[in-house]
C-alpha cells in the first residue's frame, strides 16, 4: 500500500535550497529555530520588527486579488473554478480600437504578464486565456512569442488555441495555488489571519 515515507520541504526551505548563498529572515522565533536547526544558525535572522516592508506587504495585497492590472489601463482577471482556471484581458481604454498591431502589442504583453502570474501564484490545472480585441485567426501569430516565456517554467505547456481561440495551458500542480492558501474569496477564518499581520504594521 502507499505510504508517506517523508515530507518534502516547505516554502522557506525550498526558497532556501534554490538560493543558497543567500540569508533567511523571520519575524516569527519558532519558525527561525526551525531553520537554524535544518540550515544553520549563520543562514538565519530573526527580525525585532515585522520582517516585510511596507511595499512588500502591498505586493501581498496585489497577489491575494484576482484583478491585475496592465501598462496602458488594461487588465487581466483570474478567474479560478473547479473545473479550471479562465484568465480574461481587458484591453481597457483600446477596447474597440481598430489598430492591430496595437491589440498585438497589449495581447503579447498581456500575456507574458499571465503566464508570470501562474508561476507566482501556483496555479495549476487547465487554464483557458481569452485575448482582447484580435480576430481568431490573428491570435496564431502570438503563440511564437511565448516559448521563451514556457521555457521558464517546465510545469507548464501550451497546448494551443481551441476552436473559439482561447490559448489553452495545462500546468501540473506542484504547490497548493496561492488563492486556496489565501482563501478566495475571503472566508472569516482568512480575514482574522490577515488582522493581526496589519495591527503589526499599523
Amino acid at each position: 500500500p502507499l505510504r508517506l515515507l517523508s515530507r518534502g520541504p516547505d516554502a522557506p526551505l525550498r526558497l532556501a535550497a534554490q538560493h543558497p548563498a543567500a540569508r533567511l529572515v523571520t519575524d516569527h522565533a519558532a519558525t527561525a529555530a526551525r531553520l537554524r536547526g535544518a540550515l544553520g544558525a549563520e543562514r538565519v535572522a530573526l527580525a525585532t520588527r515585522p520582517a516585510f516592508p511596507e511595499d512588500l506587504e502591498e505586493e501581498f495585497e496585489r497577489l491575494a486579488g484576482m484583478a491585475v492590472p496592465l501598462p496602458g489601463g488594461g487588465r487581466l482577471t483570474l478567474h479560478p473554478t473547479p473545473a479550471l482556471l479562465a484568465i480574461d484581458i481587458d484591453a481597457g481604454p483600446q477596447a474597440g480600437s481598430r489598430d492591430a498591431a496595437a491589440h498585438r502589442a497589449l495581447n503579447a504583453a498581456a500575456l507574458a504578464e499571465a503566464l508570470r502570474q501562474i508561476r507566482l501564484r501556483h496555479l495549476a490545472g487547465a487554464i483557458l486565456v481569452d485575448m482582447a480585441g484580435m480576430k481568431v485567426a490573428a491570435r496564431q501569430a502570438l503563440l511564437p512569442g511565448l516559448k521563451p516565456l514556457l521555457a521558464a517554467d517546465p510545469h507548464l505547456r501550451l497546448l494551443g488555441l481551441t476552436g473559439l481561440g482561447l490559448l489553452e495551458l495545462q500546468r501540473r500542480r506542484v504547490h497548493t495555488p496561492l488563492h486556496e492558501v489565501l482563501g478566495h474569496p475571503p472566508s472569516p477564518l482568512t480575514r482574522g489571519l490577515a488582522a493581526p499581520r496589519r495591527g503589526v504594521r499599523d
